[in-house]
């Protein structure tokens, strides 16, 4: 709950509560910079005592890129750590991050992170929520995550105990090393207690002596869910009649999340769609993720929310726009499309008549 707290000083600038804390305790910076100082309150250190948690889990979403130093802020969407970790040269970790674009335009050089078109202001987003949002539940499991508990196998001999379950219970608070011992209660700055002075000794002990040899060496997978080093996009157009009227490939460097690959291949298929005067138009789509984020009203902090804000904003600008969801076997024209561009130099465009290769894709309905 103090996370929360936390959280909210540094996503609500204008709140009167973060501008009170802001002009006390850090009128030239904000929270994520704030140290503790003197003269504290106890409301004070117990927020800040969430700082860490709080800048473990947050990043910057880039936007404009004016607002945020390379060097010192945590923008980049990695789970360990959002801040470069690499030695820079002062003239480059004091820039700002629109330094790293392409000049007079909000693009990469090679695309790692999603950027925006409908905000200029960099925001704060939570990185283990996929929406962006900060949840209680989100920070207490990457607390969790960040903690050695026992095996699942010492739990599970400890549930099966034949004891009391308040014997459980305090087994349980003994081996999570949350029983209020004295180092415990100073750590939470609950002072002023006398208390016996065997208490002073953490209580956490395995009820099961951890496997011998264990530890050595540890293979770790790579990160799951990513499309590295290009994105194959395809689109196929079709009258009501299910007659080809166009189809179109592209080709974009970049390294995104699968589902910031698809919410990015339907921001550019709508751009495409600029080009053709229909009234109505019917969007197929195989991510179900995507499909969801666009019939969703929030408007989402991170990066994918910044390519489905972009791809709202265009269906709106050309009218009537239903979006449909369907299985990938009934999208199979627009994969082999996909297919065939990614092995193309560039983009490619066909009109009315359609490639030979892409002729019984077309006549899958």
């Amino acid at each position: 709950m103090l996370g929360k707290q936390g959280w909210r000083l540094l996503t609500n600038p204008n709140a009167l509560v973060t501008r009170l804390f802001k002009a006390r305790y850090f009128p030239s910076s904000s929270f994520a910079e704030a140290q503790l100082g003197s003269n504290l309150s106890f409301v004070w250190r117990s927020i800040l005592a969430a700082q860490p948690a709080i800048l473990r889990g947050g990043r910057i979403q880039i936007r404009g890129g004016q607002q945020t130093i390379i060097g010192n802020a945590p923008w980049l969407p990695d789970k360990d750590s959002g801040f470069i970790s690499s030695s820079l040269p002062t003239n480059i970790a004091s820039a700002s991050v629109d330094s790293l674009m392409i000049p007079n335009h909000r693009r990469w050089d090679y695309a790692v992170i999603p950027l925006g078109t409908r905000h200029d202001k960099d925001s704060w987003f939570w990185l283990p929520d996929s929406k962006g949002l900060y949840t209680v539940r989100s920070c207490y499991r990457l607390l969790n995550s960040m903690l050695s508990p026992p095996s699942s196998r010492a739990w599970r001999k400890l549930w099966q105990l034949s004891i009391p379950a308040k014997v459980k219970n305090f087994l349980w608070r003994a081996m999570s090393n949350v029983l209020p011992t004295a180092d415990n209660l100073l750590q939470r700055r609950v002072e002023n207690l006398f208390l016996c002075q065997q208490a002073r000794k953490n209580a956490y002990f395995p009820l099961i002596p951890d496997t011998p040899g264990h530890g050595s060496a540890c293979w770790f997978k790579p990160c799951e869910g990513y499309s590295r080093g290009l994105i194959s996009l395809g689109a196929v157009i079709r009258s009501d009649q299910g007659d080809f009227i166009s189809a179109k490939s592209d080709i974009l460097p970049g390294s995104f999340e699968a589902r910031e690959a698809e919410a990015i291949g339907v921001r550019e298929a709508l751009s495409w769609l600029k080009k053709f005067a229909f009234h109505y138009v019917i969007l197929e789509m195989d991510s179900l993720q995507v499909f969801n984020a666009l019939h969703d009203k929030t408007s989402f902090p991170n990066g994918f929310g910044s390519i489905i804000d972009d791809c709202r904003a265009l269906a709106r600008s050309l009218g009537e726009v239903a979006f449909s969801f369907v299985h990938r076997s009934v999208n199979s024209a627009a994969h082999t499309v996909a297919q065939v561009g990614g092995s193309m130099s560039g983009s490619g465009e066909w009109r009315f008549v359609p490639p030979p290769w892409l002729v019984d894709a077309l006549a899958v309905l």
